[in-house]
């Protein structure tokens, strides 16, 4: 197998870490995995190349191997039916214990995704600095006048704070129940990072982020459309996500992927990437579940 590391070549010596790296692996539960199929990759050096170690994970989910190591170790557990974990550039200087959380493939369904890329030229670009503008998450634009957008999911705005050096983007929530929350966790190794449906409760109306913030950490659950009886009860209401990377441009660009179940009181936003329902040639062919 080609390495998955982008290795360097040293000129000067290195010292070989002769470790046991222990992967555990399990689904959101906490049960064990057994037979994940597990990946371990590792420099060693007596070769220019890494060496690989592949095996399946025991009744107790566990895979357990010695490895020489020089530049930091690769990790992957993968199992049908279930979401691949990869972990790069992990710490090899004493022996390594990690857990690996594998989620399952529930039901993955058609939405609106809509990604915008890190190049300024290619980002979400702000109208106007120092001002508020909705958003549809459904369309992926702009409501009108500033864009095709026709539903107001959320309003934002990218200002510049005290600090010359950072800028951030305000989020606000446009109905009154409406607003985001962070996820209970977040696996920023796994192929689904976010848990499979937003939650019922917790929702802030409004939100800031600053560059100054790692944008991998960045993942959002939303709340919008929403509509409430007479007793202000709500009734109707419609969920979406923002996943990390979020990064934000001093051009007043933003790089992020959103996502948009379309179907009120569906809170599932585990995504199948051959469905896509926003037609638009902009978007990668395949985007992260």
């Amino acid at each position: 197998m080609k390495s998955i590391f982008p290795w360097l070549l040293l000129t000067v010596a290195a010292h070989a870490n002769n470790i046991q790296v222990t992967l555990k692996v399990v689904d959101e539960k906490g049960t064990p995995i057994p037979a994940a199929r597990t990946t371990i990759q590792c420099r060693a050096l007596s070769s220019e190349d890494p060496n690989e170690f592949t095996g399946e994970t025991n009744r107790d989910g566990n895979f357990i191997k010695k490895v020489e190591s020089w530049s930091g170790l690769y990790l992957e557990a993968k199992k049908e039916g279930y979401y691949t974990a990869r972990l790069y550039d992990q710490p090899d200087e004493t022996d390594v214990t990690q857990e690996i959380i594998l989620p399952r493939q529930i039901n993955p369904r058609s939405l609106f995704v809509k990604f915008y890329n890190a190049n300024p030229d290619r980002g979400l670009q702000i109208p106007k600095i120092d001002e508020w503008f909705k958003y549809d998450l459904k369309v992926g634009d702009w409501v009108a006048p500033q864009g095709k957008g026709t539903v107001a999911d959320l309003r934002m705005k990218i200002s510049f704070p005290s600090n010359p050096n950072e800028m951030q983007l305000e989020l606000t929530a446009v109905d009154a129940n409406g607003g985001f929350v962070t996820p209970a966790r977040l696996l920023k190794y796994s192929e689904l990072k976010m848990p499979h449906a937003a939650p019922a409760s917790g929702y802030v109306k409004t939100l800031t982020l600053t560059t100054s913030e790692d944008p991998m950490d960045t993942a959002l659950f939303i709340r919008s459309r929403v509509q409430t009886d007479a007793k202000g009860k709500i009734v109707s209401a419609n969920y979406g996500k923002i996943q990390g990377p979020v990064l934000i441009n001093r051009r007043g660009t933003i790089a992020f992927t959103h996502y948009f179940n379309p179907n009120a009181n569906d809170p599932n936003l585990e995504f199948d990437p051959s469905q896509n329902l926003l037609d638009d040639p902009s978007n990668p062919p395949l985007l992260a579940p």
